[in-house]
């Protein structure tokens, strides 16, 4: 009971601020106000009681059951609702934000209703902004509804809903996003989200105690006793007030409380709907006692977590909608007739006219194809551009997109004003197809009627064409021997293309089809095609086909091809070995890029297999070794080779030293900005790099072991990170023989970011393990190079070395010590050293080849102020 007064006591608070925000008028203040929302006026005074309903009928007052629950006031009220002929009302929106007032909302509206219309006038905001919306929804003479605003089209789709009256959109009021039109059909479907609401956490109530689920029981039990659905009808004021209330929950939380009256005539007379609108964040996980279904069967108490709002909550938005109906309004003359009538806004008849002249129903208009005609029309008047569309038909047929008719286009024109309203001043009509038509233009009650024949245009030109294996036109094509080759001819738009098609020898035949000729020829040679024009006499093109003689099976399965995406990138490769010279059987090698969606990276893979060929089964083929891949293999009508329905490119084979000697030797690429020394026993690079933006703080130093594959692949393996420990350089490139280079691809394991890792494979010279400059062999020379470094972490002066001989000098650095070549040092001192003092922990090596007599200058850092020894060897 509690709670029911608390609701009472809410349902007045509503009321009290519908009257302050002009929804309603204390009966002792007789002050007026402009307000549409103003006085109340009791019923039977001034309203209903003294109108005359239909044949002058007075429309007397009817008892109303003392017992009526919600349900049944709202059925009660349903019976009376055709007794409304006007009201008004109001839809406030207030943000608890402060910051958010600017959307603060008010949206006032007066009505009226009559069996033929419903009139609205809404105005939006209270200011010199205000937005005012006038609008009437009419019933034509075959009952269809149509809206106007203002005498233009209405924004929003007419509804036989919108004709039992004026309705408010209550997406915001609960969250369920929907449009109830009539005060009655409000209340109800509010009243049975409500019901149907309860009735399931009723039924969910009782499936959990079934099941003695504590936690679903506490949960329900409080959804129903705190938010769920409740309902009461109560004298407040001598008044009889019907309430209920319900909550719905998406994102957001809502929880509304309804209030209605019945006026003496039996119509519901006042509507309040109230909502506070939460978010989740209001809400509160506690814990609540609960005594289960069969605790007297020994099952204990048991406590469960429930949802509870916060008692600080403040709501996100308060909605409020207050109608009042049959009230009076001060100052306003509501309409009693139906000021837009079909008679009112449809043509009864038009005019069309070209170039000035009046074009008559039943006019026949002669026409070329490709011809365009504007007629101006002009609708009688009165008439609304916007109910009177034009229909179209041609022989007859309605042609809904007449503006895309292969015979005839039309289609309307239009004026269109500062507010995109379009009003009709003529009709486009394009003849495209030869032929006699009829074509008939129906603008709302009136119809006319044009016989139009339309003759062919002469073509200026005719042009013959084939298409490729790219699909791209071309005017001649060479094609193997007994391939069919198909050859249109076009000529101007809109134009008659007859033709005929003849062709230079008898070894060769032409087919006719509905849209091409088809060409074949079995006999190698050069072949002239000429189409000629039946419409215009002396209109020639010519086709040239050259016929190859085809080749042969064994032909197709040999040899290297290769495969090129859409922008000419690589994407795979086939290498064919035949089990012997002309044999249709053997093995090939395929190469590809297959993109990987879990990883969604593209990756690198090589197979073997073995494939045969008989004119019985055709190409067939078995996986051998490598990677697992699907492929489809086939060989076209056209004797082309595809590899994934992809077309195969039939090239030279690559030259590829498998086994290449390395040298160790010092390499610098400028492109990459990659030092580079090369282990020849060992198969090892050591690769140093400041340029690359992607490496970790600019600088990186590994050392990488690689093989080269017999078909170009490079395998690369990390054997050391001197700088990194997460580098993992580790996949596969390729090589590229004729620049003695070798690229490899590889993801930043932290940035995600691709890089491309080139170095030098370089050729040692005949001879010595260490690829000397005479014969291999050492030149026998050594020595020490002594150097000072004048404070921690300090640059000391250049030093000069002069080679004594033409050889490669390697360099032993102690620990803690860093070299830089000079050039690059004095161009950038920051620039990649051949050793970095910082990560010199252990003490290391670089070399340089020098010509004989050739001066190698560079600087030294070091990590403290000491005398250092740097020896050489070579």
């Amino acid at each position: 009971m509690k709670k029911g007064i608390y609701l009472a006591l809410s349902m007045m608070l509503v009321l009290g601020a519908f009257t302050a925000c002009g929804g309603g008028k204390d009966k002792d203040n007789d002050n007026n106000t402009s307000d549409p929302i103003t006085s109340e006026t009791p019923a039977g005074s001034e309203g209903e009681g003294s109108e005359g309903g239909e044949g002058g009928e007075v429309i007397e007052p009817v008892e109303i059951p003392e017992d009526l629950d919600v349900a049944g006031a709202i059925a009660f009220g349903k019976d009376y609702a055709s007794r409304v002929t006007h009201g008004a009302g109001a839809l406030i929106s207030t943000y608890a934000d402060p910051e958010m007032s600017m959307y603060d909302s008010t949206t006032s509206v007066i009505y009226a209703l009559n069996d033929k219309f419903v009139y609205t006038n809404e105005v939006t905001g209270e200011d010199e902004y205000a937005e005012e919306k006038e609008c009437w929804f009419s019933l034509d003479a075959n009952g269809d509804i149509f809206a106007v605003k203002n005498g233009a089209p209405y924004d929003e789709e007419p509804s036989e809903d919108m004709m039992n009256g004026y309705g408010f959109n209550v997406s915001d009021i609960t969250g369920n996003y929907a449009s109830y039109y009539g005060v009655d059909a409000l209340v109800s479907n509010l009243y049975n989200i409500a019901s149907e609401q309860y009735a399931y956490y009723q039924q969910c109530l009782e499936d959990a105690q079934t099941a003695n689920d504590a936690t679903l029981i506490a949960n329900v039990e409080y959804v129903i006793e705190n938010c769920g659905f409740q309902e009461m009808a109560m004298e407040v004021e001598g008044q009889k007030m019907y309430m209920f209330s319900l909550r719905m929950s998406e994102y957001y939380v809502y929880e509304t409380n309804v209030v209605f009256t019945l006026s003496e005539y039996g119509y519901i007379e006042m509507l309040s709907v109230s909502t506070e609108k939460y978010s989740p964040d209001f809400y509160t996980v506690e814990t609540k006692e609960v005594t289960l279904a069969d605790e007297e069967n020994g099952v204990p108490a048991a406590t469960a977590d429930v949802l509870v709002k916060n008692e600080e909550a403040t709501f996100n938005n308060t909605y409020t909608v207050a109608i009042q109906q049959n009230v009076e309004l001060d100052g306003v003359e509501l309409p009693t007739e139906n000021a837009y009538s079909a008679e009112s806004v449809y043509a009864t008849d038009f005019t069309m006219s070209k170039d000035g002249a009046a074009v008559e129903s039943g006019a026949v208009l002669e026409l070329r194809a490709g011809d365009s005609v504007n007629f101006e029309v002009a609708l009688s008047e009165g008439a609304v551009s916007s109910f009177n569309e034009p229909v179209f038909s041609i022989n007859g047929e309605v042609v809904e997109w007449a503006s895309f008719d292969s015979r005839i286009a039309l289609s309307a024109t239009n004026n269109y004003d500062d507010n995109d309203v379009a009003t009709l001043n003529g009709i486009a009509m394009t003849a495209k197809q030869v032929g006699e038509f009829t074509v008939g233009v129906k603008i709302g009650a009136a119809e006319k009627t044009l016989t139009v024949k339309i003759a062919a245009k002469d073509p200026t030109y005719i042009n013959a064409y084939a298409y490729n294996s790219n699909m791209n036109q071309v005017n001649e094509i060479t094609v193997y021997a007994g391939v069919q080759v198909d050859i249109y001819a076009t000529t101007d738009d809109y134009t008659d293309n007859s033709h005929t098609m003849t062709v230079d020898s008898e070894d060769a035949t032409l087919t006719a089809g509905e849209y091409f000729t088809s060409f074949v020829s079995n006999v190698v040679g050069t072949y002239t095609v000429t189409v000629t024009s039946t419409v215009v006499e002396g209109l020639t093109d010519t086709f040239v086909i050259t016929v190859e003689a085809a080749p042969s099976v064994a032909d197709i399965l040999s040899g290297y091809y290769e495969v090129y995406d859409w922008n000419g990138s690589k994407v795979a490769s086939l290498a064919f070995t035949p089990a012997s010279e002309g044999a249709m059987s053997g093995t090939v090698a395929v190469d590809k890029a297959e993109y990987s969606w879990s990883t969604q990276t593209t990756v690198n893979k090589s197979a073997v297999f073995s494939y045969e060929y008989t004119e019985a089964t055709g190409l067939s083929w078995t996986y051998v070794s490598g990677d697992e891949m699907n492929i489809y293999l086939a060989i076209t009508a056209n004797y082309g080779l595809q590899l994934d329905m992809q077309d195969c490119v039939k090239v030279d084979a690559p030259t590829v030293e498998p086994e290449v000697d390395f040298a160790s030797e010092l390499y610098y690429d400028e492109n990459a900005g990659l030092y580079l020394i090369v282990n020849k026993a060992e198969k090892l690079a050591f690769i140093s790099s400041s340029t690359d933006p992607y490496a970790l703080d600019n600088q990186y130093s590994m050392l990488i072991s690689y093989t080269i594959s017999s078909n170009g692949a490079i395998t690369v393996e990390m054997v050391r990170s001197i700088t990194a420990d997460f580098f993992n350089l580790t996949g596969t490139g390729n090589y590229y023989a004729g620049m003695n280079a070798a690229e490899i691809g590889y993801v930043h394991p932290m940035s995600s970011m691709n890089m491309n890792f080139w170095f030098a494979v370089v050729e040692s010279s005949e001879g010595g393990e260490e690829g000397g400059e005479e014969g291999g062999e050492s030149l026998g020379i050594e020595g020490t190079i002594n150097v000072t470094t004048t404070d921690n972490n300090c640059w000391v002066d250049k030093y000069t070395f002069t080679a004594e001989k033409a050889g490669t000098y390697t360099f032993t650095v102690p620990a803690g010590v860093g070299v830089w070549e000079a050039e690059a040092y004095e161009t950038d001192w920051n620039s990649n050293p051949f050793i970095d003092y910082y990560a010199n922990e252990n003490g290391d090596t670089f070399s340089v080849t020098l010509a004989e007599g050739e001066e190698f200058s560079f600087y030294v850092a070091a990590t403290t102020k000491d005398n250092w020894v740097i020896s050489y060897v070579a």
